[in-house]
């Protein structure tokens, strides 16, 4: 395992920008939360399949470092669209940060505690005196306080070791820390194929549900430019749907743009989990009503409630789903029922017993 995760950041350190031919494209940029892996295939297969090229775009796709740290990219005016964690852009958009969700891609952050099997951690109370691996600049730092409070535990018996996303899982496997936080979509997927068994804790068994990543932008972009915003849309939720019915398909785009990760043995395994369980999270009632990326509006007032509550400062704004979400672009990608069932049937196969 140390040796795996070693290798991906060595060859994925730089950024992995794979450049249509077409002059005629207009850039543009856009950052992922971390190091690319299968829960961002869809966007190698819109690539590969030419979607964002019939839009007259050519989407060059920058690795991130963490959630939070690509949200601030995107408010900044660094990158004009990125993914990040649904709570990440809630925090920072109670901040202020000029920044719009255009497109719910996952319904669950599947933020929570990871441990080893044999761990004797079998519920979140018992975090108290364990050593706890957490990334700063991940998404679901902000939470831990909040889920101390929901379980409840006590945070100050609790000693959080900050660590980056790598270091962190490796100090786990050997048994340095006790357990870490972070998310089952990435956990999930870097343990997948691995002979190191973990067991992950969601927060959402104790009442904390977020929507997971989703494309966010600038506020100004879609002022400026709605149709750069509805075709770089477009593009993504058509890679996202052919994804959802054949994962391979996608898990191939990735590897032919990123040949890098043929030198991992496990890498091809660990993508298919990561596109499996995109499938899931994007399969949620608003999705199969109203099409893929559709955000519903009460779940989400919902979620700012709770944000405000349990995370944010207490200056810290609450603003309502127009201020933070639109559905404007989204609503023309959908699956039929034989669709979903297909999609749901790869998963599935894909992902056996694993829960997220």
């Amino acid at each position: 395992m140390p040796t795996r995760r070693s290798l991906l950041a060595a060859t994925l350190a730089a950024p992995f920008i794979h450049r249509a031919q077409a002059k005629d494209l207009r850039p543009v940029s856009f950052t992922l939360p971390w190091l690319a892996d299968g829960s961002d295939a869809f966007l190698y297969l819109a690539r590969q399949k030419g979607y964002w090229a019939e839009e007259g775009l050519d989407v060059g796709i920058v690795r991130g470092n963490g959630s939070y740290a690509a949200a601030q990219a995107v408010a900044s005016g660094r990158f004009e669209f990125g993914f990040a964690a649904t709570s990440s852009n809630l925090l920072l958009m109670g901040k202020g940060a000029p920044i719009i969700q255009i497109a719910s891609i996952m319904y669950d952050s599947t933020m929570g505690i990871s441990v080893l099997e044999d761990s004797p951690i079998t519920n979140l109370k018992q975090l108290e005196g364990k050593r706890v691996g957490s990334t700063a600049s991940s998404g679901d730092w902000p939470f831990i306080p909040a889920i101390a409070k929901l379980v409840p535990f006590e945070m100050s018996k609790v000693e959080l070791v900050p660590a980056d996303a790598n270091v962190k899982q490796k100090l786990l496997d050997q048994g340095k820390l006790d357990a870490v936080s972070g998310f089952g979509t990435t956990v999930l997927t870097m343990y997948a194929g691995s002979p190191i068994r973990i067991r992950f804790l969601p927060y959402r068994d104790y009442g904390l549900k977020i929507y997971g990543n989703s494309l966010l932008t600038h506020r100004d972009i879609i002022d400026r430019d709605p149709e750069l915003v509805a075709g770089l849309v477009r593009g993504l939720l058509r890679g996202l749907k052919d994804s959802m019915l054949d994962p391979d398909a996608a898990v191939d785009a990735m590897f032919a743009q990123i040949p890098e990760f043929r030198l991992v043995p496990s890498a091809r395994t660990q993508a298919r989990m990561g596109a499996a369980i995109t499938s899931v999270l994007a399969n949620d009632p608003a999705s199969i009503e109203h099409g893929l990326g559709w955000s519903d509006p009460e779940a989400v007032a919902k979620m700012v409630a709770f944000v405000k509550e349990y995370a944010a400062e207490p200056a810290d704004a609450a603003p309502v789903f127009d201020q933070i979400m639109t559905n404007r672009f989204v609503g023309a990608t959908r699956l039929s029922a034989a669709e979903w069932a297909t999609a749901t049937a790869k998963a599935k196969e894909i992902m056996g017993t694993t829960r997220l």
